[in-house]
């Protein structure tokens, strides 16, 4: 006799039989305590008692609204990759993380360089990581001022950079700047390091 399937256990039959998920769709899931808006907005809300590390990768969303982070007083690592839809990062969306000791926003659709004036951390040896945003054209001035009072480590490669305006980096400790890859980048302007201290050296190489 003929085994006969209910619709219910071919269900279940074609679940198992189906091939896992891509790398980039597992890693588009929205991270607790995210909540992730296709096409909208992205907000991790706080607090979230010993989350140290947030990585948000292939998310659908446009906009990292102004306080987007808050509360999240224990995370040490925010991580922003590969999400292509995100247009833009609202001033403040990133205030207040006084543990913060890595921040990347790489692979993005922003347009305008983001606001990190307003993250206020007590950490030394800070890196801030800002690659492949081909769409960011300018580095404004004093825009590093207000993330960190200790030293700090700036990767900013691979960017739609054509202009570092005056004091663009004023009110930093620079342990090391890098600026390589960044193609377009035509006009460094005379007073950008005014009201920095350091890099003793800018390779020349890391402009083109």
């Amino acid at each position: 006799m003929k085994q006969r399937f209910s619709a219910l256990q071919l269900l279940k039959l074609l679940l198992l039989l189906q091939p896992p998920l891509p790398r980039a769709l597992r890693e588009a899931l929205c991270p607790e305590p995210c909540n992730c808006v296709p096409d909208g907005a992205l907000r991790c809300p706080g607090p979230t008692a010993g989350l140290t590390r947030l990585s948000l990768a292939y998310l659908p969303v446009k906009v990292i609204p102004s306080q987007a982070f808050r509360g999240l007083n224990e995370v040490i690592k925010i991580l922003i990759q590969n999400t292509k839809n995100l247009r833009y990062i609202e001033p403040g969306a990133f205030i207040n993380l006084p543990r913060l000791k890595y921040l990347s926003i790489c692979n993005t659709g922003i347009r305008k360089f983001p606001d990190v004036t307003k993250v206020f951390s007590s950490e030394s040896n800070f890196i801030l990581e800002i690659c492949d945003n081909l769409h960011i054209t300018t580095i404004p001035g004093n825009a590093f001022q207000g993330m960190n009072n200790e030293s700090v480590t700036l990767k900013l490669y691979g960017n739609g950079f054509e202009e570092v305006q005056s004091h663009a980096f004023n009110g930093t400790t620079l342990t090391s700047l890098e600026l390589k890859e960044n193609v377009h980048l035509e006009k460094m302007h005379n007073g950008a390091f005014r009201g920095a201290t350091g890099p003793k050296t800018l390779p020349c190489r890391a402009m083109a």
